[in-house]
Formats: C-alpha cells, structure tokens, sequence
C-alpha cells in the first residue's frame, strides 16, 4: 500500500464517523447524507478489493492498535461531552473496519 493509499483511508474514518453518528440519530440524518454514507461505504469496499492480503494485514495491525476502549466499558459515567461522543463514534467505526479486514482475511485463506 502506497502512502497516499494509506492517507486516503485515513482520511475515511473522521467521515465515516460523522456519518455513522447521524445515522445513530445522534444529528438529524438527511437522504442526502445516507447516499454520502453508502458511498464511502462502497468506496471503502472497493479499496479493500484492490489491497494485497499483506497489505490488509499491515492495515489491521495498524488499526488494531488504534482502537480505544467503547465508552460503555470505561468507568466514567455520563453526560458524555461532545467530543467524547465523536471519539467514541470514531472508534465503533474504526472497530468496524477491523471486524471487516479480519473477516476479509479470514475467509481469503480458505
């Protein structure tokens, strides 16, 4: 995976995120940005498509690392900032795309 690949993903998860949220109903969700959704959706799918399994591999390693603690579990208790909120919406995605890479990769060896 080149770096602008890798960039470009990146680049992904804080929308993916924001688009994630407001289809929680945590921001009123328009026709418009469901359609914005499916299609970071499908262009993610189709990112994935073109990586080698060492590529995939060396991206969930990556993503593995990234990812937090849900909320939920943590011992802090409500009302949840904002940014609290996002972060943790960030990190359901992220979780998300990892559960997709393993899954991929899993079923690529059989």
């Amino acid at each position: 995976m080149t770096r602008a690949e890798a960039e470009t993903l990146r680049r992904l998860i804080p929308h993916l995120d924001r688009l994630a949220a407001q289809l929680d109903g945590l921001h009123p969700q328009a026709d418009e940005q469901g359609a914005e959704f499916r299609a970071l959706q499908a262009m993610f799918h189709d990112v994935c498509r073109v990586l080698s399994p060492e590529q995939k591999q060396r991206l969930l390693h990556q993503w593995q690392g990234e990812l937090q603690e849900p909320l939920w579990m943590q011992e802090s208790k409500p009302p949840y900032t904002p940014d609290e909120l996002e972060d943790d919406a960030a990190n359901d995605v992220l979780a998300a795309a990892v559960q997709f890479l393993e899954h991929d990769l899993l079923h690529a060896q059989d």
